[in-house]
C-alpha cells in the first residue's frame, strides 16, 4: 500500500507543477517488480486509474500551452480589430477577427479551432473562441479530446487626440541628413495620425520649429498686432521704426522675462507677455497653431530649414502654449463632454547653446519647461538625434511606471533612425486609446 500511497502523490505532483518526476514511473516498477500476492492484486486493480492520472498530467499540460498560445492569438486579433472597429461593419469586424485568428494558429497541429463569436456592444468588442485539441494518453480510456476555449476583450476610447511637434531648426540639422529624414519621418507620422480619426477634427496639430527664437508669423505692429495684448513690442528688440505707429517685424519671439520663460502663465502684464524680437535667422518656418488641417501642417514642414544656435526652452514653452486653452493659443478642445489626450514630441540633435540669459542655467530653464509640460497632464516623448544632452532629455521625457515596456525617450544613431522614433510613437499614441 505505501507504494501505491508514493505513485498517487507522485501524480499529484505533476499534476500541480506540470513537471513529470521520476518517481512517477520508477513506483510502477517498484509496484510491478513486487512479488507478494496482495500487491501484484492491487497492482492490477490500480495500474488503469494510475496510468489515466498520469494522461491527465500530461495531456493537462499539453492544453494548457495550448491554450496560452491561442490566447495570444486571440488577444492580438481583437486588439488590432479595436483598432480599427469604427471605421468597420459588425460583419467585417467578425470576418477580420476569424482571419486573423485562424492566420496566427496556422501551423499550431493539433488544436482544432471551432466558432469564433464576436460581439461588439458600443466601444467594447468580446471574442470567444471554441477549440479542441486531441489527447495522447488519455485516449486509453476513451477521452479523445480535451475543449481548450478561450475569451478575449478589448475596449477602446475615441477621445480627441492633439500633438505638438516641437521640432529643432538649428544649423547642426543640416549636417548628416538630418533635416530631410526629419521632414520624411513628420509626413508618415502625420498620414498615421491622419488614418487614426474617425472624425475631421478627432486629430489636431501643431509644429513649432525653433532656434533661439519661435516665428508665430508675419505681421505689422501697426495693424495686426497693436492692439495685442500678449506681444511686448521693446524697440531695443525691433527694427528701426518705419512710421510713427507702425514697426516691421517679421513674426519672431524670444524668451519671455523669467519666471514665466518655461511656463503658460496668461500674458496680460509686461513680465508676462511674450516678447517680439527680430528674427535671428529669417528662414526660420512660421508655427502653426493646433489644426486638422494637416495639408496646412505639411507646408510647415516643407519650408522648415535649419539654421542658427539652440534654446530648447522656449521650443517646449510655446509647444506648451498651443496645448492649452490660455491665451495666446487657444484652439485647443475645452468640450468638457468630450475626452482629450495631450502629447508633446520634443526632438532636438544638440545641446541648448543661447537664450535671453546667458548659458549658465539653460538646462535648468529646460527642466522646468518639460515640467510644466507634464504638470498639464500632457505625454512628452523626446527624441535625441546622434548628439545632445541625453540626461536632460531623459528627464524631460514622460517616465514610464516600474516596470513598464512603454518608452517615451528616443535616442537615435543615425537621420535614418528618425523616421523609426516616430513610427513607434505614432503607434503609443494609437494603443493609448485602447485596452485589453
Amino acid at each position: 500500500m505505501s507504494i501505491l500511497r508514493s505513485c498517487i502523490a507522485a501524480v499529484a505532483q505533476r499534476v500541480r507543477t506540470g513537471v513529470l518526476p521520476s518517481a512517477a514511473l520508477s513506483c510502477l516498477g517498484r509496484f510491478r517488480t513486487d512479488r507478494r500476492g496482495n500487491v501484484a492484486m492491487i497492482f492490477a486493480m490500480s495500474l488503469v486509474p494510475i496510468m489515466a492520472l498520469i494522461g491527465a498530467a500530461v495531456d493537462y499540460s499539453r492544453a494548457a500551452a495550448a491554450r496560452a498560445k491561442l490566447q495570444a492569438a486571440v488577444d492580438a486579433a481583437t486588439l488590432s480589430a479595436a483598432r480599427n472597429a469604427g471605421r468597420m461593419t459588425d460583419a467585417q469586424i467578425s470576418d477580420a477577427v476569424a482571419r486573423a485568428i485562424r492566420a496566427n494558429m496556422e501551423g499550431e497541429n493539433g488544436i482544432s479551432i471551432g466558432a469564433i463569436r464576436v460581439t461588439k456592444v458600443g466601444n467594447s468588442l468580446k471574442v470567444d473562441v471554441d477549440s479542441s485539441m486531441e489527447t495522447a494518453l488519455w485516449n486509453v480510456i476513451g477521452i479523445k479530446q480535451m475543449e481548450v476555449d478561450v475569451t478575449s476583450q478589448a475596449r477602446w476610447n475615441t477621445p480627441n487626440i492633439e500633438v505638438a511637434l516641437v521640432l529643432d531648426n538649428t544649423g547642426s540639422m543640416a549636417s548628416s541628413g538630418k533635416m530631410t529624414e526629419l521632414k520624411k519621418a513628420v509626413r508618415q507620422f502625420l498620414t498615421d495620425m491622419e488614418a487614426i480619426r474617425l472624425t475631421p477634427n478627432q486629430v489636431r496639430i501643431s509644429v513649432v520649429p525653433f532656434d533661439t527664437m519661435v516665428n508665430i508669423g508675419t505681421g505689422t505692429v501697426g495693424r495686426a498686432f497693436r492692439n495685442s495684448n500678449w506681444i511686448r513690442f521693446d524697440t531695443n528688440d525691433l527694427p528701426d521704426k518705419m512710421s510713427t505707429d507702425s514697426y516691421s517685424w517679421t513674426g519672431c519671439l524670444t524668451d519671455r522675462d523669467q519666471p514665466n520663460d518655461t511656463n503658460d502663465a496668461v500674458p496680460t502684464t509686461d513680465a508676462t507677455r511674450y516678447r517680439a524680437a527680430r528674427c535671428a535667422n529669417a528662414g526660420l518656418a512660421q508655427m502653426i497653431p493646433l489644426t486638422a488641417d494637416f495639408d496646412a501642417v505639411r507646408q510647415v514642414v516643407t519650408l522648415m530649414q535649419p539654421s542658427g544656435n539652440t534654446n530648447i526652452t522656449i521650443g517646449t514653452q510655446l509647444g506648451l502654449a498651443t496645448l492649452t486653452s490660455r491665451n495666446p493659443f487657444t484652439e485647443t478642445n475645452v468640450d468638457p463632454n468630450e475626452e482629450t489626450q495631450r502629447f508633446m514630441v520634443l526632438l532636438t540633435d544638440g545641446d541648448n547653446t543661447e537664450n535671453r540669459f546667458g548659458r549658465s542655467s539653460i538646462d535648468a530653464r529646460t527642466r522646468l519647461a518639460c515640467t510644466a509640460v507634464k504638470n498639464e497632464g500632457i505625454t512628452l516623448f523626446t527624441v535625441r538625434v546622434i548628439d545632445g544632452n541625453e540626461t536632460l532629455l531623459k528627464a524631460c521625457a514622460t517616465q514610464p511606471p516600474a516596470g513598464s515596456p512603454l518608452q517615451y525617450y528616443f535616442s537615435v544613431r543615425d537621420a535614418a533612425g528618425i523616421g523609426g522614433a516616430f513610427r513607434g510613437i505614432a503607434d503609443m499614441i494609437t494603443r493609448m486609446r485602447l485596452s485589453i
